[in-house]
């Protein structure tokens, strides 16, 4: 989407649609989860990832309406340039760390990456499994961001195996928590399936009632 296309996005209240697979199955995914989905929003395929918490998490980071602003970052990292992890990371005020795992091989994160670089907005869907409720964030990426996503869909399209990514995932979780007591690490949830994503699913559900939050264009 070119600028003018992500102003007008951002200038009304948004429509949002999510897969039905996705709400179906959330409440048997374990809390501490991500995995990459597509909604409709406002009448655009959207990427987003979808976050499990319960209610301590959420009261810890403070995910309610409005829900915070977190800085966004993105790494990839890696264990001898074999295997590789990506990480979103929220940074939340008071040096609160939201730490989002993803398989770069995985064909769910490659299509996270593919519509975040042709749509340059992307979504958070924080899901509370004790109460039900969802709120939804939306932010389109800079420049940096857009150069971060296109380099590595490049990398994740090379990946011949990432045999090892939850060791290597486990690895930066443990040390983390030893380093960060504030860091809270998310673990990549694999099974996936295309029906979590709107463009390919003819079951959807319309959301009636969602709070949402969305930070202007940069």
């Amino acid at each position: 989407m070119n600028i003018e296309e992500v102003k007008a996005f951002f200038s009304k209240r948004p429509d949002l649609t999510y897969p039905a697979e996705v709400l179906e199955s959330s409440e048997m995914i374990p809390v501490g989860s991500v995995f990459p989905i597509t909604t409709l929003i406002s009448g655009h395929v959207i990427p987003g990832l979808f976050v499990t918490c319960d209610s301590e998490i959420c009261k810890y980071f403070d995910i309610e309406y409005p829900p915070p602003s977190p800085i966004l970052q993105f790494r990839m990292v890696d264990l001898h340039r074999t295997v590789f992890a990506l990480e979103v990371l929220l940074l939340f005020e008071d040096g609160k760390l939201m730490r989002l795992h993803l398989d770069p091989r995985h064909e769910m994160t490659r299509h996270y990456l593919k519509m975040g670089l042709k749509k340059t907005i992307i979504a958070f869907h924080f899901h509370n499994q004790d109460s039900g409720q969802l709120i939804d964030s939306i932010t389109n990426l800079d420049e940096g961001q857009i150069e971060w996503f296109e380099r590595n869909l490049r990398l994740s399209k090379k990946l011949s195996s990432n045999k090892d990514y939850e060791l290597l995932s486990k690895m930066i979780r443990d040390g983390e928590l030893l380093r960060n007591r504030k860091a809270r690490c998310f673990q990549f949830y694999d099974d996936l399936n295309r029906d979590m994503l709107v463009e390919e699913t003819d079951r959807l559900a319309k959301m009636r009632g969602v709070k949402y939050y969305h930070t202007k264009p940069k």
